[in-house]
């Protein structure tokens, strides 16, 4: 996904001395030396029209699969003598190194002091460094799994991913990368500084929570242990390393969650009026209520944000030299809007003037965002619309992750291209159910989880009939 994502940036990337982004065919052997195929590249781009580009994207489905070798600092597993296990190879830098560069091979010590450092290499064979990397931390995690099946060991095995190494066949470094999150030092800059929120809500939910989550399991009610597990699934998603064990961790988020049933009312229908009650069926249809709740306001406030930012920045003329502001917006309007606001702000005042900020749109995207909104805020059939294309959307998306989910559980067969992305949905969902969940416990401890969703549910629907109904109701202060 991050490769995709990159595509469009890189199409109309520019030259840089000696490297670009750029998918070009071009190939350096084919030129006598070094300055030649530079040269020839950076002719090529600076003449590139707009239509070349576009058609050079095809370039990017001729992308054959290339070897790599990629290197990791790895924990929790020592050899001096070197160990293969199937692709992976784990050996210590300090008796052996790989880089053929003798100025280079200090590399891969991944700054390391120690004496008793190890590493793992691993070849694989991918389109790009993105992908390589991705499948090199996958070889070695299954190498991990089977050792430990085998090899007890009180210290965890682990991969140090932010720290990497991405040789050519030649053993000379093609790639490297290095966000040293597992640093002491970063490890403390990037740690939570608690001390730098304040969040009444937050407050009121975690209040709620010291009331029983230290307690015995015996005292918990079936909601409150239901909570505390997910809790529990939520971290372990966040900090588990495979996309797999993430996707199956979130999951298990919303397994626990809607499973609210108790005694005979496994076979009962509760709230589907067709379909069977099972944990997908209710998935489909709890979690787009809640999404549709965050959307309400989120499609103002995400405008609010974009507009905000268009105001703070600008671009020099080429012409003329001046400077000019992406989007200018007279000082008495930004006020009532709130948009100079740098604390809390009140977001009503903008959706109110909504129609008179798109005056002051000098571009067509601006204004289609601002109109999207307008349409939204103004016309009940459009925000029914708006809301039945994003249900099936998350409906279908879903669907998509059950079925990774099934087939990860059953060990069967699937294309993981995708599955970063919809490891980040799912991520996103479970979140959001928790978190939902914790709001309305937060108000009233003594509420179930049967309860809860029932209610979403109720008042999603009753939203959609009377936006159906043509009902005359401001979506932006209606009440869920």
């Amino acid at each position: 996904m991050k490769s995709i994502k990159k595509m469009p940036l890189d199409i109309f990337s520019k030259e840089n001395s000696f490297y670009t982004n750029y998918p070009h065919n071009m190939k350096q052997e084919e030129y006598e030396n070094v300055e030649e195929y530079y040269a020839a590249l950076k002719e090529k781009i600076d003449n590139l029209a707009i239509s070349d580009r576009l058609n050079d994207f095809e370039l990017y489905f001729d992308i054959e699969p290339f070897e790599q070798i990629v290197i990791f600092p790895i924990e929790g597993l020592i050899t001096y003598e070197g160990y293969k296990l199937g692709d992976v190879n784990f050996y210590s830098p300090r008796v052996e190194k790989y880089i053929k560069n003798p100025s280079d091979s200090d590399y891969e010590l991944f700054n390391r002091k120690e004496e008793d450092i190890f590493n793992a290499i691993v070849k694989v064979k991918a389109i790009d460094y993105i992908s390589g990397k991705r499948m090199a931390i996958d070889k070695i995690e299954k190498s991990f799994d089977l050792l430990k099946t085998y090899y007890g060991s009180k210290t965890n095995l682990i991969i140090n991913s932010s720290k990497y190494i991405t040789l050519n066949k030649e053993y000379k470094i093609a790639s490297s990368g290095s966000s040293s999150k597992n640093d002491e030092y970063f490890k403390l800059k990037n740690s939570l500084e608690i001390d730098n929120y304040e969040n009444n809500e937050i407050d009121l939910i975690f209040q709620n929570l010291e009331k029983y989550i230290f307690q015995s399991l015996e005292m918990h009610s079936q909601t409150q242990s239901k909570i505390i597990s997910s809790l529990h699934w939520f971290r372990k998603g966040e900090e588990t390393v495979k996309a797999e064990d993430k996707l199956l961790n979130y999951w298990i988020v919303v397994e626990n969650l809607l499973d609210f049933k108790v005694g005979n009312e496994d076979s009962k229908s509760l709230i589907l009026n067709k379909d069977i009650e099972n944990t997908f069926n209710l998935a489909k249809e709890l979690i787009p209520s809640i999404e549709i709740k965050e959307l309400k306001m989120s499609i103002f406030l995400e405008l609010f944000m974009y507009l905000r930012n268009l105001m703070g920045r600008a671009s020099i003329s080429t012409s003329t030299g001046e400077i000019r502001k992406a989007l200018e917006i007279p000082m008495e309007l930004q006020n009532i809007c709130n948009l100079n606001s740098t604390g809390s702000f009140n977001l009503e005042p903008f959706v109110k003037n909504l129609e008179e900020l798109k005056k002051y749109s000098n571009r067509k995207i601006i204004s289609d965002k601002i109109e999207t909104a307008l349409n939204f805020y103004q016309d009940n059939s459009f925000a029914h619309t708006f809301f039945e294309e994003k249900i099936k959307l998350i409906q279908d998306e879903l669907l998509n992750i059950y079925r990774y989910r099934n087939k990860i559980v059953h060990n069967a067969h699937y294309d993981d291209t995708l599955l970063p992305h919809y490891v980040k949905k799912i991520q996103n969902y479970a979140n959001n159910l928790l978190r939902y969940v914790l709001y309305e416990q937060s108000i009233n401890n003594t509420i179930t989880l049967k309860e809860i969703f029932f209610k979403v549910h109720y008042e999603t629907k009753l939203l959609l009939k009377k936006l159906n109904d043509e009902e005359n109701i401001d979506i932006f202060s209606y009440k869920m």
